[in-house]
């Protein structure tokens, strides 16, 4: 049967590289005479650097007429390690290309992904929060069912991304961070919510307070209630008003008392440590740590982005987002028109 030079290298070293006794500091190549083999003509050459072990390997007898290579060198016996060299086969040194090209292909992939890292946004956000409370039960059946407490929410997660394909909520946080710090409220930022008040139809008083819409447009509503409410929205001084003080540092409430912590890692290294207490919407401020200074600022884009980034029940995920701004602006101005509707 005719052997492949494969199969013909595998049988000549699987017969005669036993014989070998252990040693250290010798290297062995395995080359074929002349040109390109056939496969009846495959004539193996065992080389072994430092000396040439004939007898051991039984050149003269099964190997033919073997020659030693002398392209290579001995090795020095002090060598922590054998090294292997490659023969060369039909005049090119096919095994070194393929050894350096995939040394070259896992270098650059090293590259891509050190690089790659490199530019990856890390965020981790965490929540608590102490008083009173109401937990929701629910019944396990029967007359002496006890209640049962639902699942605990969210207290913290982490999101990650490579800095050109980070989500809008990402970038809104980056450029929140990256403004320049706002030592006090300004309504400015919130000039979204007065127009939406200013324009709300009686269906979206209806959701954001179901309360006031029933006092405002009810078949009992007295009508001078609702005339005072449509002339007390429409003053932007006396919304801007309100939202001062909702926002003064001195505004305070009992039993609640949220704390939201996040740390950013951003592309070039820098981590950014942000924290806050605060009761109201989009819990501003927030205290900002970077580069060895701590500000504080009133950026509403912070709470925003990390509301929209945090999974559904996230502990302070609504006041993050100011849900209930809306509802706590319609009740504020119904209560003046009240009060001014009582006194015509």
């Amino acid at each position: 049967m005719n052997r492949s030079p494969a199969s013909s290298a595998w049988t000549a070293s699987h017969n005669h590289l036993g014989q070998l006794e252990p040693f250290s500091g010798f290297e062995m190549g395995l080359a074929w005479n002349g040109s390109q083999p056939s496969h009846n003509s495959a004539r193996p050459v065992i080389a072994c650097r430092r000396c040439w072990r004939r007898r051991s390997l039984g050149c003269g007898s099964h190997m033919g007429s073997a020659r030693p290579n002398i392209a290579l060198q001995p090795t020095s016996p002090a060598s922590p390690s054998p090294r292997l060299s490659f023969g060369t086969l039909g005049g090119h040194t096919s095994h070194g290309i393929a050894l350096a090209t995939g040394l070259a292909m896992a270098l650059s992939t090293a590259n891509a992904i050190s690089q790659s890292a490199s530019q990856q946004i890390r965020i981790h956000v965490a929540s608590s929060w102490q008083g009173l409370s109401v937990i929701e039960t629910r019944p396990a059946g029967g007359d002496d069912s006890c209640p049962t407490p639902t699942p605990p929410d969210p207290a913290e997660y982490t999101v990650a991304c490579d800095h050109a394909e980070c989500s809008e909520a990402v970038a809104l946080l980056l450029r929140g961070l990256k403004t320049a710090p706002k030592p006090q409220f300004h309504g400015s930022d919130l000039a979204d919510l007065v127009s939406w008040l200013q324009t709300a139809t009686p269906q979206d008083i209806r959701i954001a307070n179901s309360g006031v819409h029933h006092a405002l447009y009810s078949t009992y509503a007295a009508p001078r209630v609702r005339e005072e409410f449509e002339a007390a929205r429409a003053d932007v001084e006396l919304i801007s008003r309100l939202l001062d003080e909702y926002y003064a540092p001195g505004h305070w409430w009992t039993d609640d008392y949220p704390h939201v912590s996040a740390v950013v890692g951003l592309a070039d290294g820098t981590t950014v440590s942000l924290s806050s207490s605060a009761q109201q919407a989009f819990m501003i401020p927030w205290k900002v740590s970077r580069s060895g200074t701590t500000y504080q600022t009133y950026e509403p884009d912070i709470g925003r982005a990390l509301a929209s980034l945090a999974p559904t029940r996230f502990g302070q995920k609504d006041r993050l987002a100011g849900t209930h701004l809306r509802s706590w602006l319609v009740s504020e101005v119904f209560q003046i028109a009240f009060r001014k509707a009582g006194r015509r």
